[in-house]
């Protein structure tokens, strides 16, 4: 799962057996805590004090179907309605932004889908962020929870599709066409593709496992397929690529009996050198990358403080978070400013109220929606 952390909203009972089956009681448990961070929608409040221009992507659930809305980070009343994508009852879409910010892919389970749960079979689909756009059907029988990934031309997504048999990764056209399976994997290795090298000829992608989270490469052109990396002998999520393609952040769970934390790492895509960027009992959140190198990663210490650190040159250092609650960074933008899911409690079994918050480089908060919405993406449209 990918650091903007979208998740449906499944009955507690359907998640529960689909997770153990495939990931076990770790896994299941970091999810429910993903799901502990969300609340129902509420009005949008005003943002003010932002000078950004471009708009903010986020779909707003409801209970049916989701809206698709852009808006403009200084100027709450600046926002419109793109797109309402039906689903099935209770369960949101998962999106995906293209990296020019021009459209956007979501998953969505059908609204007729009988008893609908989290491995029901999905539909992809592609919509331009034009007022008035028709969303286009690409794909049937995909994988919900797990977002697509976009090569960095724009023109192609890999999706996740699987079956009792195993797990495959698929690309597509946006344009449509004939899919191509990248690579598979039997039923005790579940898939997650993480995103692409900067020229788009190599798919990076995850495997969990009893045996750890590993790290591989596959080049596009031949299907040849490499290990990079073993990140962690445990569970690991929130993949994210570095603008240059030379690294890549995630969380690794640390859990016990009794309590389940996650901690931020780094790991050299050339060398596999691995580094810890985030301390042990505390809680990570994120990890985000600026166009500039620069990491940013929320933290949650046990006390219940939370703060942010930014990572840049081998450097870190703590930057202003919240008076109070926690941040979950979900995006740089343009100028150093970043988007956050933030939250008014100090832990994550009791986050309090969510608001999808605009950060600017001094500190200052302003709140673009709260409720139940899911960021999407920043485009310059």
């Amino acid at each position: 799962m990918q650091a903007n952390t979208t998740t449906p909203r499944p009955r507690v009972s359907d998640l529960s057996s689909w997770m153990l089956a495939v990931l076990g009681v770790a896994f299941l448990i970091l999810l429910l805590l993903s799901f502990a961070l969300e609340t129902r929608p509420q009005a949008s409040t005003a943002a003010t004090g932002a000078t950004l221009s471009g708009w903010v992507a986020y779909f707003e659930f409801g209970a049916t179907a989701d809206t698709l809305w852009l808006a403009r980070p200084g100027d709450s009343a600046a926002r419109e309605a793109i797109i309402t994508a039906p689903h099935a009852l209770a369960f949101g879409v998962i999106p995906s932004m293209s990296p020019d910010g021009a459209a956007v892919v979501y998953a969505a389970l059908p609204p007729s889908t009988a008893a609908p749960g989290p491995d029901s079979p999905a539909e992809l689909w592609y919509a331009p962020l034009n007022p008035g756009a028709e969303p286009i059907l690409m794909a049937s029988a995909i994988d919900l929870l797990v977002a697509p990934v976009w090569t960095p031309d724009a023109n192609r997504v890999v999706y996740r599709r699987s079956n009792a048999d195993g797990y495959s990764l698929v690309e597509m056209s946006v344009r449509g066409g004939v899919e191509r399976v990248i690579v598979s994997a039997p039923a005790d290795e579940a898939l997650f593709p993480i995103g692409f090298s900067p020229d788009g000829a190599t798919l990076y992608h995850v495997a969990l496992s009893d045996e750890g989270s590993r790290l591989f490469a596959v080049q596009i052109a031949t299907g040849g397929m490499t290990t990079v990396a073993v990140l962690s002998d445990g569970l690991t999520r929130d993949w994210a690529i570095s603008p240059d393609g030379s690294r890549l952040a995630f969380l690794a769970l640390q859990y016990t009996s009794e309590s389940l934390t996650s901690r931020a790492y780094v790991v050299d895509l050339a060398t596999a050198e691995t580094r810890p960027v985030t301390g042990t009992g505390a809680s990570a959140f994120g990890p985000v990358w600026n166009s500039d190198g620069a990491l940013i990663v929320g933290v949650l210490t046990p006390g219940g403080e939370g703060t942010l650190i930014r990572v840049q040159g081998g450097e870190t250092s703590q930057v202003l978070g919240p008076d109070a609650g926690f941040d979950v960074p979900l995006a740089y933008l343009p100028g150093g400013a970043y988007l956050a899911r933030a939250f008014e409690g100090s832990s994550a079994s009791a986050p309090g109220r969510a608001a999808l918050t605009l950060i600017d480089s001094y500190g200052e908060r302003n709140v673009l929606s709260t409720g139940d919405v899911t960021f999407v993406g920043w485009s310059a449209r």
